[in-house]
């Protein structure tokens, strides 16, 4: 039978009484130990959301982080009008840049239109447009449209 491995320094044994760790204290300590070292090395965001019958005010909370790893998020938050569109109407798709800006568009919002000289982002493709889209708040993806719907990604 092996006998576990001792996972303190020789020092730690070597403590008089008073400054000794108990088992859980020791245990406690190394995982936030590994914990803390491996924090740097993870790469994940995070969606949370309450309904409206666990939240102290009755209304649903829905939140997210972004950890963008090495690069700059583009922090803005968006509003993307309601829109009526003409048939036939093709709707541009882009590839959103890692930091910022993420993409520059005055066809999806006025407030992704450039400034200070930066360029419109060039569409990879386009789709069909429906005739109608709903407002919606966008930051690296689609929100929370007008009528409450919410998306997340984790």
């Amino acid at each position: 039978v092996l006998a576990p491995r001792n996972l303190w320094p020789e020092p730690f044994s070597r403590m008089p009484p008073a400054v000794r760790l108990d088992k859980m204290a020791r245990k406690s300590i190394l995982l936030l130990h590994l914990t803390l070292n491996a924090a740097p090395t993870v790469l994940a965001c995070t969606s949370i959301a309450v309904g409206k019958d666990a939240s102290a005010t009755g209304h649903p909370i829905v939140t997210h982080s972004d950890d963008s790893g090495p690069h700059t998020t583009d922090v803005r938050f968006i509003r993307v009008p309601r829109k009526k569109w003409l048939a036939g109407s093709q709707r541009p798709l882009y590839y959103w840049a890692p930091g910022y800006p993420r993409v520059v568009s005055s066809v999806l919002s006025p407030e992704y239109a450039g400034v200070q000289g930066q360029r419109e982002t060039v569409p990879i493709g386009h789709i069909p447009q429906v005739g109608e889209t709903w407002a919606y708040w966008d930051t690296d993806y689609g929100i929370q449209n007008e009528r409450g719907l919410s998306i997340g990604e984790s």
